[in-house]
């Protein structure tokens, strides 16, 4: 409990100085970062041309405190794709799912996802599906990146194998 001075002016009251007591409770608006962790992992770690698979990503609230969070993911591009050499990419496919928390967003915009009122002890999950591109004959590795405004990160890489191409007919 602290004391302090409350001077009152008015017209309706008597004049005077007048002691009240009072509490003071400071309310904290600040995150600590390091209470927020994420992961990503694809559901395929080879895949075929053509083939679409899944992406997993997963925040961890570790703190005390509730808050929102943005997610931002290499396919956040915009157009949602991320390019490989010779022409291997994947494509956003779409079918977002978010588990655990209300958000905005989608995750090929370059906003990313906005998690809403992601609260201490909350795992949230967020599951997209992108598909494989490779015209090539090699097999072309690609890393996908998810970043949360926490500074805290994770990566994921997937090797697309190269077209399959018809076999020609015996002779």
């Amino acid at each position: 409990t602290k004391n302090g001075t409350l001077t009152i002016l008015s017209n309706d009251a008597d004049e005077g100085t007048y002691t009240i007591d009072f509490t003071v409770t400071v309310l904290s608006n600040s995150r600590n970062d390091d209470d927020f962790t994420v992961s990503k992992r694809s559901s395929r770690s080879h895949v075929q041309d053509g083939e679409e698979f899944e992406y997993v990503i997963r925040v961890e609230n570790r703190g005390n405190t509730t808050q929102d969070v943005d997610i931002s993911d290499t396919i956040s591009d915009g157009r949602g794709t991320i390019e490989g050499d010779n022409g291997a990419k994947l494509e956003y496919v779409g079918r977002l799912r978010v588990r655990g928390a209300d958000y905005r967003g989608d995750i090929d915009r370059r906003s990313g996802i906005t998690l809403r009122d992601v609260e201490p002890g909350d795992d949230v999950k967020i599951t997209y599906t992108v598909k494989a591109v490779n015209p090539s004959d090699v097999a072309i590795q690609i890393r996908n990146e998810v970043e949360l405004d926490t500074g805290d990160y994770d990566r994921d890489t997937v090797i697309i194998l190269p077209h399959a191409k018809t076999p020609l007919p015996p002779v």
